[in-house]
């Protein structure tokens, strides 16, 4: 009989999930206190670099290089986020108006048009959060709206933008894809 030590269950170690946090942790108590006040900022105080002090931007740039480097400990988070930030760039393409207003003009009633929507959104962003960021900041409003028109539950429309937003999103270039793609 194996010991529960030989045991392989298939779960990560514990310490996977919690090691982002502890980075963040560790490396924002450094750099607050012992590698930012031993560092010479004394350019900071000239014109060209704002007229500040190390002591007025310490903390930010801590909190920056905590998160950066946390980021770093759990490479997949990246590429979930370039996909986020891809899809915000598709958002904020001109040509999107286009495909907000095909989406707008759908026969067929809000939840309809909703779905067609979270549908073509996350095809296009290839990300389900990444879609319906954009959908509900680009068209959240109006979807309320038809919903208060049409007497609609807004907890009906939350379910119907979660669903939806999981079909298209499972192409080529979506982050779990990516990362599954990317494991040996």
């Amino acid at each position: 009989m194996p010991l529960a030590a030989e045991v392989d269950n298939g779960k990560p170690p514990f310490v996977l999930p919690v090691l982002p946090l502890f980075v963040v942790i560790v490396v924002n108590f450094a750099m607050s206190l012992v590698v930012l006040p031993r560092l010479d900022f004394s350019f900071l105080a000239k014109d060209t670099w704002g007229g500040t002090t190390i002591g007025a931007v310490a903390g930010i740039w801590s909190v920056i290089l905590a998160l950066a480097s946390g980021c770093l400990t759990v490479l997949p988070l990246l590429t979930v986020s370039r996909l986020v930030g891809f899809g915000a760039v598709v958002g904020a393409l001109p040509a999107f108006v286009t495909v907000r207003d095909a989406v707008l003009s759908i026969q067929g009633g809000p939840l309809i048009s909703l779905t067609v929507a979270m549908n073509k959104l996350a095809g296009l962003t290839g990300t389900a959060s990444g879609g319906m960021a954009i959908a509900l900041n680009a068209l959240g409003d109006n979807f309320m709206a038809l919903a208060r028109q049409y007497d609609i539950n807004p907890e009906l429309m939350h379910r119907i933008t979660t669903i939806s937003a999981g079909t298209l999103d499972a192409l080529p270039h979506n982050g779990t894809v990516l990362i599954l793609v990317s494991i040996r």
